[in-house]
């Protein structure tokens, strides 16, 4: 599933908000040329198309005809030729109660059948209908495009636009098929390079304002001139965020983004980008959307560029089409009331999610410089090394900086006491809440030892500081770029049962995050099919630093660690493969839905590292670990790489192995 679908599950239907309309509208839609159609077929790569019976009508978007839409009888057969997929393809069509797929010869067939559509077309000449008249299509496609403006996935229209616009040679088709259960299937050849199947799930959305959103289930991603165990670049490459951000009122912040993007491929005058819009929050009797506004783009010569938003796109119009390799600067100028904290909380986070204008994960190897002011006492932190922290009348103000290429830039601001302590070069500074000065300490002390441990055959750490930032939740951590984000239980273990509860592990999962300062942000991931290269390596260096841990009790935590390992990844090993751990959904099991990601992710890929382990040796286990550190610093990391780099340090073919276990359902047992 591609990034913009993981953090935009909900998005609400587009109405008119602080000057902003439904973007469509601004391209002046209209449905001219009803005609009446029967047994009219196209066909696509992996999908075939039949307008049995019915009435079709194209769609204009001033003198460009980017679509048609349908209503009658229709059907539609799409094929997944990817073994890797077989398993999730079929659970996820039977727990949204989809239609049960057929198995042939070429591969898994799931059969649609729908009463209306409209289908988008970018790059491709629309077919030119040559039936009798049908009747008036307007209040159809007006009732379609309503439904599928709360779908999560991008704009159909503005996808089309911008594929015309960039002068592409082989087309992006969006379908939107309206039945009981809706679909999209999307075919993107630039973008995100996969042909797509999604079933639109509607259930377990209790909140009021949630009636009528679609969740979108991945059904199927095929990749389009590539192959999934070499993932490939995105169109172009984020180069650079320059930021400034105020928050002017509880909720409200203005947000200037100096952005510089490189097109990698081929040039590009319209450029896609993911932003969201909706920030979900609470005001005690259910779900608010706040909304994450731009008002101007502009060019380094301060020209205004016209550019559209949506729930999850932002899509920029340049007046010249930017050359292959060409660096080309944006300034984004924002606002709203998007620094939302959550319940009773006394924080703000704008996290791993796009809450600035930013490619796929594909496209981000960017250097960060951040200035953040908020109202004093609050004060703020942000990825990279402390260039200045102070005060500007009623604000605290900080600026980090990191010259190294990250992803994930994150802001945290809240009310919070630090604690610093410098060694050997490096500052590790705990943020809590007031009066747990004792577990700062114990966190200090803890934090230094993993750091050297880490940096023996990991390599240097890559800044001057780390910040250790308490979160007023329970149960998880994240660590982006210099920074780790873990919740309560691991400053106080001991004030109720359920501190104790969470605080089961806490341990194992605050020297994992350290390790995501190497495995995430030094190697990083190019896709969510690749994200056990941050997870999974994580887990696995987390188990040599508790393996060695000098006080006595890491190794009994870390046999405790393996063999949760196993159990986890034997539950969730027929459940689906590594690559597809984001995409399981079943609507009415969240907690089965959180075991079988987990148990992909996290268990069955840290098991087969520890297997690897086991059969290499710990000394040449270590080694292959730092090569890959050396190889692939500051670059993104692959399976293939993986796989190529174990090949040649041990002489043996480690393909069938990986075909197996990593890209299959197969679960391996260690050597002793």
């Amino acid at each position: 599933m591609r990034l913009r679908a993981l953090c935009a599950s909900f998005v609400m239907t587009l109405s008119l908000v602080a000057g902003v309309t439904d973007p469509d509208s601004t391209h002046t839609l209209r449905v001219e040329g009803s005609k009446v159609v029967s047994n009219y077929t196209f066909a696509m790569p992996h999908a075939h198309f039949t307008l049995v019976s019915g009435q079709v009508a194209r769609v204009f978007a001033g003198k460009t005809c980017v679509g048609f839409c349908f209503e009658g009888n229709g059907s539609a057969d799409f094929v997944s030729k990817l073994a890797t997929e077989a398993t999730v393809l079929t659970s996820n069509l039977a727990d949204n109660n989809g239609p049960k797929p057929v198995d042939a010869k070429d591969g898994l067939h799931t059969g649609v059948a729908f009463q209306k559509a409209i289908f988008w077309f970018g790059g491709r000449e629309v077919p030119a209908f040559a039936g009798a008249d049908g009747t008036a299509m307007n209040e159809v496609f007006t009732a379609i495009r309503t439904r599928f403006l709360s779908d999560g996935l991008p704009s159909g229209l503005t996808a089309a636009l911008s594929y015309t616009e960039n002068g592409r040679p082989n087309p992006y088709v969006q379908a939107n098929l309206d039945a009981s259960i809706p679909f999209v299937y999307e075919l993107d050849p630039y973008h995100s390079r996969f042909e797509s199947l999604y079933l639109l799930s509607s259930k377990n959305l209790q909140d009021p304002l949630l009636k009528g959103f679609l969740n979108p289930v991945t059904i199927s991603q095929q990749p389009i001139g590539w192959d999934l165990h070499q993932p490939v670049l995105g169109e172009y490459m984020l180069r650079s965020v320059a930021l400034d951000l105020t928050q002017t009122a509880p909720l409200h912040g203005v947000l200037k983004v100096k952005e510089t993007v490189q097109p990698l491929f081929y040039p590009l005058k319209s450029i896609r980008m993911n932003l969201q819009r909706d920030h979900w929050g609470h005001n005690g009797m259910g779900l608010v959307s706040h909304k994450e506004i731009i008002r101007r783009i502009t060019d380094a010569d301060g020209h205004a560029l016209a550019f559209t938003q949506d729930a999850s796109e932002v899509t920029v119009e340049l007046p010249s089409a930017a050359p292959v390799g060409a660096s080309k600067e944006l300034t984004f100028e924002i606002e709203g009331d998007f620094l939302v904290p959550p319940t009773n909380g006394n924080y703000w986070q704008l996290g791993t999610t796009a809450w600035f204008p930013q490619p796929d994960l594909n496209g981000q190897m960017y250097t960060w410089d951040a200035v953040i002011r908020v109202k004093k006492p609050w004060i703020a932190f942000s990825c990279g090394d402390t260039v200045r922290r102070g005060e500007e009348g009623d604000f605290s103000v900080v600026e980090t900086r990191s010259d190294k290429p990250i992803a994930f830039g994150v802001i945290l601001a809240g009310e919070y006491s630090i604690q610093r302590e410098t060694r050997d070069g490096l500052t590790v500074e705990v943020a809590t809440y007031g009066g747990k000065a004792q577990f700062s300490k114990a966190l200090l002390d803890m934090a230094f030892p993993i750091f050297k441990y880490y940096q023996a055959f990991l390599g240097p750490y890559p800044y001057k500081e780390f910040h250790i930032l308490e979160k007023n939740e329970w149960g998880y951590g994240q660590a982006p770029a210099s920074i780790m984000f873990i919740t309560k239980e691991a400053f106080n273990q001991t004030i109720d049962f359920t501190s104790q509860v969470y605080s089961q592990g806490v341990r194992g999962r605050f020297v994992h995050e350290i390790a995501h300062q190497w495995w995430g942000c030094v190697v990083k991931m190019p896709s969510s099919q690749e994200q056990w290269i941050t997870e999974s390596f994580a887990d696995a260096c987390a188990a040599m630093a508790l393996q060695d841990w000098p006080q006595g009790r890491g190794k009994s935590e870390y046999v405790k660690l393996v063999a949760h390992w196993k159990g986890e990844a034997e539950f969730a090993k027929d459940k689906g493969t590594i690559p597809t751990c984001n995409n399981n959904y079943n609507p009415d099991d969240s907690y089965e839905n959180f075991r079988v990601r987990t148990g992909l992710l996290y268990n069955k890929g840290a098991w087969l590292l520890y297997c690897i382990r086991k059969e290499i040796g710990d000394d040449k286990f270590a080694t292959f670990l730092k090569s890959y550190q050396d190889n692939f610093k500051w670059k993104f990391g692959s399976t293939k790489d993986v796989e190529g780099l174990l090949s040649f340090m041990t002489k043996k073919d480690w393909k069938p192995w990986f075909d197996k276990y990593y890209w299959g359902t197969g679960m391996p047992d260690a050597k002793e």
